[in-house]
């Protein structure tokens, strides 16, 4: 009777085995399975690029008790503004003028009116705006009896549209280059891209290092276009 009852148990525990053995197979091959079904691949590029067009604002102020005294002070400085600009070289028609504001507040129990008049100044000769800029106490001295106030030029890419698919392109390259790098660690061979998602094209200056999160940088002539992609490739 005992012998019946052992030899039942490692008959039992030999099917358990068995079955613990054939099932830890079925995950483990699960597992292998899932681990190679593609390679995502994230890859990014960078192509220098120079601004080929520039747009510098200018704001005309005066302040004065009288509002029709200050109005006149900032029409008539606005000529001599125009004259300056002609002077450096620039069209007329490459000087855009705003409409003339006015902001009447109370100072210490007087009242005084703001005037003021923007200007914007726009060439595709970039280095001239630059240079402009850096002499901008010639242009006070144009004026000297008003305000000016003046932002920093703004320096765009016209062709931004032209680069993109090159960058694009090159980062395609490179998510293909760093997958294939994946797939020899895995064992396995790359096959045909099944998905791509392109990130956001980024304007940066020079000398910034990375530009994952999108934007447009504005204060440099030169500058850096980058793209980032991200692409799933099937495996064999």
């Amino acid at each position: 009777m005992r012998n019946r009852i052992g030899i039942a148990l490692i008959a039992t525990g030999l099917v358990m085995s068995v079955g613990i053995g054939v099932g830890l197979w079925f995950v483990g091959d699960g597992f292998r399975a899932r681990a190679v079904t593609g390679v995502s691949s994230t890859g990014s590029a960078v192509i220098p690029a120079t601004a080929d067009a520039a747009a510098w604002s200018i704001t005309i102020g005066a302040r004065d008790t009288d509002p029709a005294v200050a109005a006149k002070r900032v029409a008539s400085a606005l000529p001599k503004v125009r004259a300056y600009f002609t002077s450096a070289g620039l069209r007329a028609d490459q000087v855009s003028v705003g409409s003339l504001n006015t902001y009447t507040s109370n100072d210490g129990g007087m009242q005084q009116t703001d005037a003021s008049l923007s200007l914007t100044v726009r060439s595709t000769d970039v280095q001239q705006i630059a240079n402009l800029n850096t002499k901008v106490m010639d242009l006070l001295a144009v004026v000297p009896g008003v305000n000016l106030n003046t932002n920093q030029p703004q320096y765009t890419l016209s062709k931004l549209e032209t680069l993109r698919p090159q960058v694009q392109e090159a980062a395609v390259r490179d998510a293909r280059h760093r997958a294939e790098i994946m797939a020899q660690a895995l064992g396995v061979r790359l096959g045909a891209a099944t998905s791509v998602q392109s990130g956001s094209i980024t304007v940066t200056s020079p000398d910034v290092i990375e530009g994952d999160y999108g934007g447009y940088d504005l204060t440099t002539i030169a500058k850096r276009v980058r793209a980032v992609v991200t692409v799933t490739f099937a495996v064999q």
